[in-house]
């Protein structure tokens, strides 16, 4: 028994706060990573600078030297603190375009739930044969009723390959935006003319 659009939309939000939760801690691990090298880099630089001051035998009274130190000291809170700002901006910025990625899968898998919905009303296949849940079974019923041409079929089958991958998962990181929103509106544009041969819409005119 298939399962219904509501379940596969329901799986489809977990999967996408799993995906979340994974993205966040690669963000923190990240982060943590970054301030590692940041502190590598800083503790090098002062081992340099030390290495010069006993090299060159400099002498420096204990004023000059606590001058340095905390210019060093605000130096370093101004490399940290623009680190921090540059990572909050970046951070920001993904998770809205993560957040509005989303939203445009979720609107692809919503329209393929109204694409069925109309098929089904649309096409003479009875329910009590064994094919009536097969999507393919479907899609050639309404090439061969001439409710949708060869590209139509190919546009589906594609939406259909989509939509499944978004659902389970499958190369999450590689469906790009711009792929789902054309397959959607192409999608919604089958939806519109299949509306307008509904059993439905005849009734009413």
């Amino acid at each position: 028994m298939p399962l219904r659009d509501s379940d596969n939309l329901r799986m489809a939000l977990f999967e996408q706060v799993m995906l979340q939760k994974k993205l966040r801690k690669r963000s923190s691990v990240e982060i943590i990573l970054k301030f590692y090298a940041f502190t590598g880099a800083v503790t090098a630089l002062f081992g340099v600078l030390y290495v010069a001051y006993i090299l060159l035998d400099i002498n420096l009274t204990r004023e000059v030297q606590m001058g340095l130190i905390i210019a060093f000291s605000g130096a370093v809170m101004s490399v940290v603190s623009l680190f921090g700002i540059s990572y909050l901006r970046d951070r920001t910025k993904r998770l809205s375009l993560e957040q509005s990625d989303e939203i445009m899968k979720l609107a692809l898998i919503n329209e393929w739930a109204q694409f069925e919905n109309i098929a089904r009303s649309v096409s003479h296949v009875s329910k009590e044969d064994p094919g009536y849940f097969s999507i393919r079974n479907l899609l050639e019923s309404l090439r061969k009723q001439e409710k949708i041409d060869d590209s139509d079929f190919r546009a589906l089958l594609t939406a259909l390959e989509l939509r499944n991958r978004i659902v389970h998962g499958v190369d999450a990181y590689s469906i790009e935006a711009s792929e789902v929103d054309y397959i959607s509106t192409l999608l919604r544009k089958i939806v519109n003319r299949l509306e307008e041969v509904s059993p439905s819409k005849e009734a009413a005119s």
